[in-house]
């Protein structure tokens, strides 16, 4: 059964401040629904930004050249993401030397706050495309809980990296 989320649901998670739970919205949808390239990008890219637990180096070794390649082709595409598409790529070029992917680490672990912030802003573009696939114009009596007949999915992304 697909998921359908009030507006007031969507209106907190696009207004607040918690990545992680607009990659949770997301991705749920994800399963059900074709997303916008932007918030597909924002899925990845937290997706990226989360392998930094046990390094990103493991991001890499687990996706594919080509899915890589399509991540980092999207990122380009939109200037405001610069500086995640010079470390993105830097990591495809470098994740199997220790030293190079840990200035990657650094990177991510020292601008983690710019980059939520960042990557709201960037997702808060397509508010209108997602609430259109939502689908629900006035959502549930309480506003307040997305309806849905399966619970989250866990990930390293759905917390804090560190």
């Amino acid at each position: 059964m697909r998921p359908r989320y009030s507006n007031d649901y969507l209106d907190r998670i696009y207004g607040g401040q918690s990545v992680f739970d607009l990659w949770s919205l997301l991705t749920t949808l994800e399963r059900h629904v074709t997303l916008p390239e932007r918030s597909w990008l924002v899925c990845r890219l937290v997706e990226w930004m989360s392998s930094t637990r046990s390094s990103v180096c493991t991001y890499y070794e687990a996706t594919s050249r080509t899915f890589q390649s399509r991540i980092s082709a999207a990122i380009r595409r939109y200037p405001e993401l610069h500086a995640l598409s010079e470390y993105f790529d830097r990591g495809m070029r470098t994740w199997k030397s220790e030293q190079e992917i840990g200035q990657v680490d650094t990177w991510l672990d020292s601008h983690e706050g710019q980059i939520h912030a960042s990557l709201m802003q960037f997702a808060r573009e397509e508010k209108a495309l997602i609430m259109e696939l939502n689908g629900e114009p006035d959502g549930p009596a309480n506003g307040s809980q997305p309806i849905r007949a399966e619970t989250n999915r866990t990930s390293s992304a759905a917390g804090s990296r560190r």
